[in-house]
């Protein structure tokens, strides 16, 4: 009689990682996505650093902007009062 061998379950691909059973395309795809992963994690945190860096130099500048022309004066457009000469007094 020959001996009885387990049948091998179907596991997912996951699953076979984890236990250690996967075979080596597994591990290679897993690999793969990790790297790619990586590089695309990389590309899209110096997107957002570089949009967040022009955003505050956006409200700097604008900051700036708005405090300059608030402390601005305005014109004087009151009617212009008469002038009175010390000479004009004495007369």
């Amino acid at each position: 009689m020959p001996d009885a061998v387990e049948p091998r379950r179907a596991g997912s691909g996951a699953e076979n990682y984890l236990l250690g059973t996967a075979g080596g395309e597994v591990v290679v795809h897993a690999g793969l996505v990790v790297t790619i992963g990586a590089i695309v994690g990389v590309y899209v945190g110096h997107w957002v650093l570089f949009v967040i860096a022009l955003l505050g130099a956006a409200v700097w500048i604008t900051g700036d902007i708005v405090v300059h022309v608030s402390r601005q004066r305005s014109p004087d457009i009151s009617p212009a009062t008469p002038v009175r000469h010390p000479v004009g007094r004495a007369a």
